[in-house]
C-alpha cells in the first residue's frame, strides 16, 4: 500500500471548505450596516457603511457615508514565518490602496503549527528583502511593494506600522464548534430538538455553498448583505422544524443535482429502466428517492423509528396490493407496478415528494430495505 500519495488536492479542498465554513462563521455574525464579500479584497472582507450627519449650518444637515473594511484571509495550513511574510506583503498593497481598512484578520487552524507572528516581523529586514527580489512579473507581489517603496522606507514602515496595529490573528479550535455556538440564537437551538438544529447549519451552510460555487463558475466574487443572510435564516428556520426537519423539495433538487450516467449502476435506477422511462423520468424520481433518503435519514437522528417504519411499511403494502391487483386482472407489468404504487394514499407522509420517494428507496438493494424491498420488475425476471 502507497501511504506517501499527493495529497495536494485533499488538502486545497479542505482549505476551501475552511474558507467558506469562515464565511458563514461572519454571515451569522452580520449586522445591519455590514455586507460580506468572498474573494473581493481578500478571502472574506466585511464592508462598513455608516451614515453620519455632518452639520453644514445652523439650519441645515448634509447625510454622508463612511465606508470601511474588515480584511480576513484564511489559512488552513502552517502558518510560518514565511506564510506570514507573504500575508503582510498582501496587506501592504491593501493598505496602500486608499481603501479605509480597519482591521486586518488572520485566521488560522489550530490543529496546524501556527509559528508565524505578523506583527514579530522586522519592517527594515522585510524592506531590504522587498528590495533585493528580482522577480520581473507583473504579477509579482514583491515587485509591486518593491517598484511602490524600494526608495521609499519611511512611507513603508509607516504602512507596515499601520497594519500591524490594526492586526489581530484568530486561531479557531474547531470551525464545526465555532458554528454551532454562533448559530444558536438565530436558529433556536434551545427551542428545537439537536438533529433539527443541526440540519439548520446545514442546510444555510449547503445554500451558502452553493451560491458561492456559482459565483465561482461565473468568474465573479459573491456578495451578501444583511437583509439577505437575515431571508434565509427566517426561511430556514421556517421550513426545518421539529415535525419536518428537512429543507424543501425545491431546494434539495438544487443542491443535489443528479447526473443520468453516475446513477445508472444503481439497484432503483435500474429497476426504473424496467418500466421503459426516459432519463428525464428516471432522473425526476430519483430526485424525491434522494429526498426521502435524507428525510428517514433525519427521522433516525431524532429517534422517530416508527414514523420511519410506518411510512416504509405503508408504502410496501401498497406495492404488495398493486401488484396483487394487477396479476388478478393479468395486467402485471412494471410501469405500472410503479404508477400505480406512487398514487396509492400514504397518510404517515408529510408530501407527496416523501410518498413518491420512499416507493423508489424501497427498491434499493436488500442490505438497506431488507424484507420491504420493492421491485417493479422481479428479480427471476431479470
Amino acid at each position: 500500500m502507497v501511504d506517501d500519495y499527493d495529497k495536494s488536492g485533499i488538502n486545497s479542498l479542505g482549505g476551501f471548505v475552511f474558507q467558506i465554513d469562515t464565511f458563514i462563521y461572519y454571515a451569522l455574525n452580520l449586522n445591519p450596516s455590514e455586507s460580506l464579500e468572498y474573494e473581493t479584497i481578500e478571502d472574506v472582507s466585511i464592508r462598513k457603511q455608516d451614515e453620519l450627519d455632518k452639520k453644514e449650518d445652523s439650519f441645515r444637515t448634509k447625510l454622508i457615508t463612511s465606508e470601511s473594511y474588515k480584511a480576513i484571509q484564511v489559512k488552513r495550513t502552517d502558518i510560518t514565518n514565511e506564510v506570514a511574510e507573504r500575508v503582510l506583503m498582501n496587506w501592504i498593497l491593501l493598505e496602500n490602496s486608499g481603501l479605509n481598512i480597519d482591521k486586518y484578520i488572520l485566521w488560522g487552524d489550530k490543529s496546524y503549527s501556527n509559528n508565524g507572528n505578523i506583527k514579530n516581523i522586522d519592517n527594515n529586514a522585510l524592506h531590504e528583502k522587498i528590495k533585493e527580489n528580482t522577480d520581473r512579473s507583473s504579477k509579482s507581489i514583491a515587485k509591486q511593494i518593491k517598484d511602490l517603496f524600494a526608495k521609499d522606507y519611511e512611507n513603508f514602515n509607516t504602512i507596515v506600522n499601520n497594519i500591524k496595529s490594526k492586526h489581530e490573528f484568530i486561531e479557531n479550535e474547531s470551525i464545526t464548534d465555532t458554528l454551532i455556538e454562533a448559530a444558536k440564537d438565530v436558529f433556536h437551538k434551545d427551542g428545537v430538538f439537536n438533529p433539527v438544529y443541526i440540519a439548520r447549519i446545514n442546510a444555510l451552510r449547503s445554500r451558502l455553498s452553493f451560491e458561492i460555487l456559482q459565483a465561482i463558475k461565473n468568474k465573479t466574487s459573491y456578495k451578501l448583505d444583511y437583509t439577505t443572510i437575515r431571508k434565509m435564516i427566517v426561511d430556514i428556520t421556517q421550513t426545518i422544524t421539529n415535525d419536518y426537519p428537512i429543507i424543501s423539495f425545491a431546494e434539495h433538487k438544487k443542491l443535489h443535482p443528479i447526473h443520468i450516467n453516475e446513477i445508472e449502476h444503481l439497484r432503483e435506477v435500474q429497476q426504473l429502466r424496467h418500466c421503459k422511462l426516459s432519463d428525464n423520468e428516471v432522473i425526476r424520481r430519483m430526485f424525491k428517492c434522494n429526498y426521502y433518503h435524507d428525510y428517514q435519514f433525519q427521522l433516525k437522528e431524532q429517534a422517530r423509528i416508527s414514523e420511519k417504519e410506518d411510512i416504509e411499511a405503508t408504502a410496501f403494502d401498497n406495492f404488495e396490493e398493486v401488484k396483487e391487483q394487477l396479476s388478478r386482472h393479468g395486467k402485471d407489468d412494471p410501469y405500472e407496478r410503479l404508477t400505480q404504487t406512487e398514487a396509492k394514499e400514504n397518510s404517515s407522509c408529510h408530501n407527496q415528494h416523501i410518498r413518491k420517494g420512499v416507493c423508489i428507496y424501497l427498491t434499493k438493494d436488500s442490505s438497506i430495505t431488507a424484507e420491504k424491498q420493492i421491485s417493479w420488475k422481479d428479480d427471476e425476471d431479470e
